[in-house]
C-alpha cells in the first residue's frame, strides 16, 4: 500500500540531523541493488530523508512527465549516484562537496588515500589539515565528503610518534583469510588478494547471491587492534561502491 514501506524501513536505517543539500536532476535511473528505502512520498519528503541518511546518494522514481512538487510518487532512495539514461525515469543526485583542507595519509611515507601499493607507505592512516575534533567526525561527514568514511575519527599525523604500527593483517605476518564463496570471474583475484598488502590492481569478490556473504581474517597470535582500514574499489567504480553499505565488522577474541 502507498506509504507503508517508508515507516517500516526507517527503523533499520541510521538517521542523522539533516543538512540540506542541493540535488541535480537527470532523466535516468540508478543501478538496482543499492536501495536504502522506498515509499510513496513527495519529492520534498524524499529529499528530507535522503539528507538525513548519510549513505543516501540519490533518489529515483519512474516518471515520464514533469514532477509536481505537491504530489506523491513511488520513490527509491539509493546508496549509489551512478545513473543510466532513461526518459521514463527521473533521478535526483545529492550534491556533496569534499571537506576542503583535509587529507588522510599513512603515518610514514606521506601517501594520500589512493590506490597504490601499500609498500609505498606504512603505519596507520592519520589526518592532516583542517581535521575535525575527534568527537565531530560523524557530524562532519553529514555536511561534506571526508577522504574516507571514518565515523570513529582518525588520529592527527602530528600526534603520531615513534615506529609505525605494523599491518598485522598481511599474510606475510602469518595471518590467514577465508570467505564464504568465490565469484567465478576475473574481478575476483582470490582470497589471498585481501591480505597481500596491495590496494590496487586486484581485489576479492564473493558470490552475489545465496544468503549473507562473509570474509574472515585470522591473526597468527593475539593482538591489540588500533585501526581497521577497508579498501573498496577505486572511486571510478562508483556504481559498485554501495555494495559495502550495511556491511558489519566484528572483532572476536579467540
Amino acid at each position: 500500500r502507498p506509504g507503508t514501506h517508508e515507516g517500516a524501513a526507517l527503523g533499520h536505517i541510521k538517521m542523522s540531523p539533516a543538512v540540506a543539500h542541493s540535488y541535480t536532476r537527470y532523466r535516468g535511473w540508478v543501478v538496482m541493488g543499492s536501495d536504502l528505502l522506498n515509499g510513496t512520498m513527495s519529492i520534498g519528503r524524499a529529499q528530507e530523508l535522503c539528507d538525513a541518511i548519510p549513505d543516501c546518494m540519490s533518489i529515483t522514481t519512474a516518471l515520464g512527465t514533469g514532477m509536481v512538487t505537491s504530489r506523491k510518487y513511488p520513490m527509491l532512495l539509493k546508496a549509489s549516484a551512478t545513473w543510466f539514461e532513461d526518459p521514463a525515469h527521473l533521478t535526483l543526485v545529492k550534491q556533496r562537496t569534499p571537506c576542503h583542507g583535509v587529507t588522510y595519509r599513512r603515518m610514514n611515507g606521506g601517501t594520500r588515500l589512493a590506490y597504490e601499493p601499500a609498500s609505498s607507505a606504512t603505519g596507520p592512516y592519520c589526518c592532516e589539515g583542517a581535521c575535525p575534533a575527534e568527537a565531530a567526525y560523524h557530524a562532519r561527514e553529514e555536511a561534506c565528503d571526508l577522504p574516507a568514511a571514518s565515523p570513529l575519527g582518525v588520529p592527527r599525523c602530528l600526534n603520531l610518534r615513534g615506529v609505525p604500527l605494523r599491518n598485522l593483517a598481511l599474510s606475510s605476518e602469518g595471518s590467514s583469510a577465508a570467505m564464504s564463496s568465490a565469484w567465478p570471474h576475473a574481478e575476483n583475484a582470490g582470497v589471498q588478494a585481501a591480505i597481500d598488502g596491495r590496494v590496487a590492481g586486484s581485489y576479492v569478490h564473493t558470490e552475489c547471491s545465496g544468503g549473507p556473504q562473509w570474509f574472515n581474517l585470522t591473526f597468527a597470535q593475539p593482538i591489540a587492534v588500533h585501526q581497521v582500514a577497508l579498501h573498496n574499489r577505486p572511486l571510478s567504480s562508483n556504481d559498485l561502491l554501495y555494495r559495502l553499505v550495511g556491511a558489519r565488522l566484528s572483532l572476536h577474541a579467540s
